[in-house]
């Protein structure tokens, strides 16, 4: 006897899921397997790259299980989530758990030298600071004013956690895992690097642009400490 199917929307998203992680619509083979989930309540602080590293989970598979129309948690809505990828928190410096082979594994912080940074991710001008006011929430990184195109690199060296070409409000959207930190690149005009890669402090992650709700060129660079944000131009001022 088949299991009770969950709930219509679940499974609509589920199902959308699934066709979208194979890239388009199967002929004729009947309905795709849904994978088991879990309920997951969304608790007060959790963001989508906490749960990420609590679960091992790409942000993108978050977002498409669930049909995410926006970037930011809501306290006590429920989410879908592979069976077993959430359980309690992880205190800093334990082991996350991964949901398969191609999830995101955390990076030990690379050992000081050629290639391991930091440095300034694009050459541009600082036009808005962490902590400024904005939309009644304090801004969670800088962002950097910069020439359309202009290279933008990994700060420090690390691994690819997140590639996404349309992530919400910050369009073309990169995340690096260092170890100890992790670092965003929004609202580029291409990515040129995929999920799993190893890059060095330096190394082209993609363009400046404009993508998302971004109304100049510019880069959007935010460092995470245990899923806080903290302010990288103090970092930054050590970088070459």
């Amino acid at each position: 006897m088949r299991s009770p199917a969950p709930p219509p929307l679940a499974r609509i998203a589920l199902a959308a899921s699934l066709v979208l992680a194979a890239g388009g619509c199967c002929g004729g083979a009947g309905a795709p397997v849904e994978p088991p989930t879990d309920a997951y309540t969304v608790r007060e602080g959790d963001t989508l790259m906490a749960l990420q590293r609590r679960s091992g989970v790409r942000i993108s598979e978050i977002v498409r299980i669930n049909r995410l129309p926006a970037a930011r948690l809501t306290p006590g809505t429920v989410l879908r989530l592979p069976r077993g990828a959430v359980g309690e928190p992880h205190p800093p410096g334990h082991p996350v758990p991964h949901a398969g082979p191609d999830a995101p594994r955390p990076t030990p912080a690379p050992a000081p030298g050629a290639g391991s940074g930091p440095c300034w991710p694009v050459r541009g001008t600082v036009r808005t600071r962490f902590g400024a006011w904005r939309d009644d929430t304090p801004f969670p990184g800088i962002e950097i004013a910069a020439a359309k195109g202009e290279a933008v690199v990994a700060w420090r060296a690390g691994r690819v956690v997140l590639s996404e070409t349309d992530l919400f409000t910050l369009g073309q959207t990169v995340i690096v895992d260092h170890g100890d930190t992790q670092s965003l690149y929004a609202h580029l005009s291409e990515v040129v690097v995929r999920v799993g890669q190893t890059v060095a402090a330096g190394e082209r992650l993609g363009a400046v642009g404009e993508s998302g709700r971004a109304t100049a060129p510019l880069l959007r660079f935010c460092v995470y400490r245990n899923d806080t944000p903290i302010d990288p131009e103090p970092l930054l001022r050590r970088a070459r």
